[in-house]
């Protein structure tokens, strides 16, 4: 009879722990989902990001020859060159700075925005652009990209500032008032960079011999390009 006792005992206690808990609306913010996976075009490096439902993220890159891994934390969009030897990601603003700008309402320019960061492979050497709407990268051929910038946060000019004189304010003011934003076509391999004022969209040639963009100038509209 003890013995019988003593079995079901262990049965019932081993029925309770074995039980799974509940899921609840609690921990759907703890899983985790990898997403946005890119191989090099040489096979040898791969990219992706390992995001939770909510709050931030991880980048990781990982050199496949010898199983070398590195992590960047809020990168996201990775994009390799096509001859292997660079990748470009974006870097998120944390989910508690946008989350707290939020709160306090700030305009659109004013938000917290994504920065740009260029890694040469293989090492460790980064290029860093502060805030950029976006960029791209050549699918074939050619070590040129191209990214585009936020337009600057301007200071509020006070009172006197403006009424300047000889209509300064005005050409400052028509200015302001232009749609685009600086354009900066660059090649990380070589480091050279040139920049475009005042565009508004830009397409990067899939065999990355040309990059053609327009620009919004004051009066007029001109569209125009680089060529590799």
């Amino acid at each position: 009879m003890r013995k019988f006792l003593l079995f079901a005992f262990i049965t019932i206690q081993l029925s309770v722990t074995g039980q799974k808990q509940p899921l609840d609306h609690s921990v759907y913010d703890k899983w985790k989902s990898i997403t946005q996976s890119v191989i090099s075009p040489n096979g040898s490096w791969v990219a992706f990001t390992v995001n939770p439902q909510e709050g931030d993220g991880w980048l990781y890159i990982a050199d496949i020859r010898n199983g070398l891994k590195d992590s960047v934390a809020r990168g996201g969009s990775p994009r390799f060159s096509p001859g292997s030897d660079f990748v470009a990601y974006t870097i998120a603003p944390a989910a508690s700075e946008t989350r707290q700008a939020k709160r306090k309402k700030l305009k659109e320019d004013m938000m917290p925005k994504q920065d740009l960061e260029i890694r040469k492979l293989p090492g460790n050497e980064i290029t860093t652009a502060k805030r950029i709407k976006s960029f791209s990268v050549a699918e074939e051929i050619s070590s040129w990209m191209a990214y585009h910038m936020e337009k600057p946060i301007l200071a509020k000019e006070s009172a006197d500032s403006a009424k300047t004189a000889n209509g300064n304010s005005d050409v400052k003011k028509s200015k302001n008032n232009l749609k685009g934003s600086e354009l900066v076509v660059y090649n990380p391999l070589s480091n050279t960079s040139f920049n475009f004022p005042d565009v508004t969209e830009y397409v990067v040639a899939k065999g990355g011999n040309s990059i053609s963009f327009i620009q919004e100038l004051p009066d007029t509209s001109l569209i125009t390009g680089f060529r590799v």
